[in-house]
């Protein structure tokens, strides 16, 4: 069977958090680890895998020596994205990206979001 993906594949495991708007309220983020990751989409093993069409944001959450500093020990950086669950099983759920995207430092996205300095990475907001 051939494979008929538009974007490679690649087996990664990193966290991710993701943000599910719910009507008017939040619901809490989700910190997941993710099974697999591509430029068009991410597989993320759930024990509770969400409905299929349900809107959600994701910031996938990698580390790198060469971003280490004092503000930052983890050398963070982050990859914002929206996306909808294309599809889930007993095993978790697929995530196809949408076109926008972001990549920050954990220190970019905080002063984004929050215009202040901190060395926690924020939630995107959902609304």
């Amino acid at each position: 069977m051939d494979d008929k993906r538009a974007f490679e594949r690649f087996d990664i495991e990193v966290l991710a958090r993701i943000g599910i708007p719910d009507g008017e309220k939040r619901r809490s983020p989700i910190v997941l680890s993710t099974d697999n990751l591509s430029a068009g989409g991410i597989f993320l093993k759930m024990d509770a895998p969400l409905p299929t069409g349900t809107t959600v944001k994701v910031e996938i959450l990698f580390h790198f020596d060469e971003l280490k500093r004092p503000e930052d020990p983890e050398g963070s950086l982050i990859i914002a994205v929206s996306g909808h669950v294309q599809r889930s099983g007993p095993e978790g759920s697929a995530i196809c990206f949408d076109d926008d995207y972001e990549v920050l430092t954990a220190l970019d996205l905080l002063e984004q979001r929050l215009g202040k300095v901190s060395c926690e990475p924020a939630m995107l907001d959902l609304n």
